[in-house]
């Protein structure tokens, strides 16, 4: 049974509710072969736990839609933050679907399985390696970032930029601990669909 299971919809509260409407619109502006929920209406991801704290789900939206609609950074920008993330976070479902968003961003399947491995993609231009490194820092971040991990990031980017991208990393470590304490599962992934390996060094989190 589901940690989280999915709360009946003649049950759901009005913030319930906006928060299913809200993961729908969402992932309608993804390809159509990205599932989102399984066959039991169970959601995928970080979802499923944040029905269960509806005074928290609508500024939690809100929150996450400010954070990634950033005109600061393109979407190829954006998606090398959550592979940052995901380099050093096993989050299966993101993991999935960033496989997928990665390819539809513009990625190569090679650049998307080096940039989870924790390794800067090749073919990037110098302010992308530049987002991708500092996003690496800060999920790796267990202390102050050092002043020569701040310089580099300046090199590129505004001071602006430079909080935007913690933004989008603190995010998505946000989105890895409610998503791994559901563990509500990912899509089995057919034979012609692509998904990155998770970094060798998370393979002890079975």
């Amino acid at each position: 049974m589901s940690r989280f299971p999915p709360i009946p919809e003649i049950e759901l509260s009005d913030p319930q509710r906006r928060a299913h409407e809200g993961v729908a619109q969402l992932f309608s502006r993804f390809p159509d072969d990205l599932r989102w929920k399984n066959d039991e209406g169970l959601i995928f991801g970080p979802y499923s736990p944040l029905f269960y704290t509806e005074d928290l789900s609508d500024p939690w939206f809100a929150l996450s839609i400010k954070v990634m609609r950033q005109e600061r950074f393109t979407l190829r920008e954006k998606e090398l933050c959550i592979f940052a993330v995901l380099s050093e976070y096993d989050i299966p479902y993101v993991n999935y679907a960033h496989s997928k968003i990665g390819l539809w961003a513009g990625f190569s399947k090679d650049q998307v399985q080096e940039a989870i491995h924790g390794h800067v993609p090749h073919g990037l231009d110098p302010r992308e390696s530049a987002i991708y490194s500092l996003a690496v820092m800060l999920a790796k971040l267990r202390g102050p970032l050092s002043d020569e991990g701040f310089g580099k990031a300046r090199e590129f980017l505004r001071r602006d930029e430079v909080v935007g991208i913690v933004h989008i990393v603190s995010g998505y470590v946000y989105v890895a601990m409610l998503s791994n304490v559901s563990v509500a599962g990912v899509p089995e992934v057919g034979e012609c669909t692509s998904q990155a390996t998770k970094n060798v060094k998370l393979a002890g989190n079975e």
